[in-house]
């Protein structure tokens, strides 16, 4: 089909994942198509979402829906009252949170997603970022640009993404 599925912004909490799973169940028998086809994937970007992040990833993995988890830097950042500048150090400030997600995710067998490179065009620095990730053991990195997709695939062939659901450290 046309649609692989859908990406929840700003997800809060756990009911997010429930009203947006019921919601995609109606469309799915309206439209006659597989129940639980459409992938979902949540953006953890708001510190309520981070402390249930386990309960969020739990539903969405009994929902059928195996899409993952994805770490949204930035409006993290400005949610918990961090500065633009935490973010040029995103393996450094906000580790606790990459690690809650990589955690869940593998839990619970979905992907987990880091977030973009504040660096939209710079390939060199998407690509180191893109390496720390896959070190610190996510399945992909988010990407906005031209740039940043062939930085993380070659960032891929150095070093390659954990598979979803492996463990894989520093």
């Amino acid at each position: 089909g046309l649609i692989a599925g859908v990406t929840l912004p700003k997800v809060v909490g756990p009911e997010d994942i429930d009203i947006v799973d019921r919601i995609l169940v109606a469309i799915e028998k309206e439209k006659g198509w597989p129940v639980a086809g459409l992938k979902m994937e949540a953006l953890i970007e708001l510190p309520s979402a981070l402390i249930q992040v386990e309960e969020i990833a739990r539903l969405i993995a009994e929902s059928g829906r195996a899409g993952g988890l994805i770490f949204g830097l930035v409006d993290y950042t400005a949610a918990t009252g961090g500065r633009p500048e935490a973010q040029e150090l995103q393996f450094v400030y906000p580790i606790y949170a990459k690690k809650r997600i990589i955690e869940a995710a593998k839990k619970f067998g979905l992907s987990a997603i880091d977030g973009v490179t504040i660096h939209v065009k710079d390939y060199a620095k998407t690509k180191l970022d893109a390496i720390a990730a896959s070190k610190l053991g996510f399945t992909g990195k988010w990407s906005l640009h031209p740039e940043q997709i062939r930085a993380v695939l070659d960032a891929d062939k150095e070093y390659p993404f954990a598979q979803t659901g492996e463990v894989k450290g520093l």
